[in-house]
């Protein structure tokens, strides 16, 4: 580095590692001041060269910062810790930043001549890569309601092939006719600060492209928020269907409530946080962490409520394809996690492929059903806490269980309209105002 983004690049550090104080990581300084990163960084494409500069410099200008807040020598093992099991995100954090800089450099070019628009084929359409949202920081309260058709699957295992099945789904390669994905940057000038501005950026850099393609295509098919027409049980962010058929449910959460670091998995969080819970005593109306246990079981209830296979739960950076198989209905299997710069497969291609799965296997009965078209067998069933035995496989929460948590939405829903619901609909509605996340470190 030069003499003068060398002091840049002090004042950065000592910003932060006084922020954060005893809190610091050599990942939680990346994230927080990527583009401070960007700008300063030396040209080079080697990412573990540019690894080894950051971190030596972190390390270096921690050592020399005055502050009894902060323990070198843990601080120390704490950055070869994470350099030794993280390297597959510096592996991707780096290579972006590799990418900005060379766009960076990049020398000026004249103005293309007007001509007509570059068209791409399907493959290539889909290959494209949407930019990340950047989240200002992770120590953010959310105010959280109840979901009222919340269930519990079991077990929770890993889809193992999903990507390899998604790499093997055929895509049109020959034709042009697709106009260039449009995408809207969410950097540090546009403040994300609740999941419905997660939901406006996913609406804008996946959706909207991904019509592209369905609605050239007959049937017509839309991803959408819900309305009172569409007959949804329960209240998914937005929801895949055509007319006349809803196809899977999809769930956002914000990264202050659902955020995996390298090579972590959720049907392994999920096993973790489970036994958590069940060793978890907390008072009446008290704050704790919002675990996976909670997220999934709103987003499987969806599945089971509506008889449906497949849907998706997101934080827009992160994604993870979900299925409920009809051999198995009281099961979930879960993607491995899908960053939303992955290449091999591109988010655009898993989404596809699921897209694929639910218009041509859309249903799963809710288990003890004969038929997948008979919403009162369900409501019978399942849905009132009253009617569930003591030995069904799914387990409902004691009262001293942490309810089942989302962010920020209201019940109100036409859920009305299976009458067993009447009753847990209205509870839905009370919404509660509580902090619901605990600190979590960077």
């Amino acid at each position: 580095m030069s003499t003068s983004k060398e002091n840049t690049s002090s004042s950065v550090f000592t910003s932060y590692l006084r922020k954060r104080s005893n809190k610091s990581t050599y990942r939680g300084f990346l994230i927080y001041c990527r583009d401070e990163v960007i700008n300063l960084s030396p040209v080079s494409k080697e990412w573990f060269y540019l690894d080894d500069i950051w971190s030596i410099k972190f390390l270096k200008e921690a050592e020399n910062l005055e502050s009894n807040e902060i323990n070198f020598d843990d601080l120390k093992e704490t950055v070869n810790t994470e350099r030794s099991q993280h390297k597959k995100f510096l592996q991707t954090f780096w290579k972006g930043v590799i990418k900005e800089c060379e766009k960076k450099n990049q020398p000026a070019t004249e103005p293309k001549k007007k001509g007509k628009k570059q068209r791409l084929t399907e493959l290539e359409f889909l290959s494209a890569i949407p930019p990340t949202i950047y989240y200002p920081d992770l120590d953010k309260s959310t105010t959280t309601t109840k979901s009222s058709t919340a269930r519990t699957p079991s077990p929770v295992k890993l889809w193992n092939s999903f990507l390899e099945e998604v790499n093997s789904y055929q895509l049109d390669d020959n034709i042009k006719r697709y106009s260039r994905p449009i995408f809207k940057s969410y950097d540090k000038s546009y403040d994300i600060s609740n999941e419905e501005d997660v939901r406006g950026a996913l609406k804008n850099n996946v959706f909207d492209n991904l019509h592209i393609i369905t609605t050239s295509r007959q049937p017509i098919e839309v991803f959408k928020r819900i309305s009172k027409e569409d007959n949804v049980i329960g209240e998914p962010d937005f929801i895949y269907k055509r007319i006349g058929k809803l196809l899977l449910p999809i769930e956002v959460k914000t990264l202050w409530v659902l955020y995996l670091e390298g090579d972590e998995s959720l049907h392994k969080r999920y096993e973790y946080d489970l036994e958590r819970k069940k060793c978890e005593i907390l008072p009446a109306n008290s704050s704790r962490e919002i675990s996976v246990v909670d997220i999934l079981r709103q987003i499987f209830g969806y599945l089971v409520a509506n008889q449906l296979q497949y849907g998706i739960l997101t934080t827009y950076n992160q994604h993870w394809f979900l299925r409920r198989p009809k051999n198995e209905p009281r099961a979930l299997y879960i993607s491995p996690t899908v960053e939303i710069e992955s290449k091999d497969p591109s988010i655009f291609q898993c989404y596809s492929y699921i897209q694929h799965l639910s218009r041509t296997d859309t249903e799963c009965p809710s288990p003890g059903e004969t038929s997948p078209s008979s919403p009162s067998s369900f409501s019978d069933n399942e849905s009132s806490d009253n009617n569930i035995s003591s030995g069904s496989d799914y387990e409902e929460s004691p009262p001293s269980s942490p309810s089942i948590l989302y962010d920020n939405k209201s019940s109100d829903n036409d859920i009305s309209s299976v009458s067993d619901y009447e009753e847990t609909s209205k509870e839905s509605k009370r919404t509660r105002k509580q902090k619901a996340i605990k600190k979590r470190k960077l």
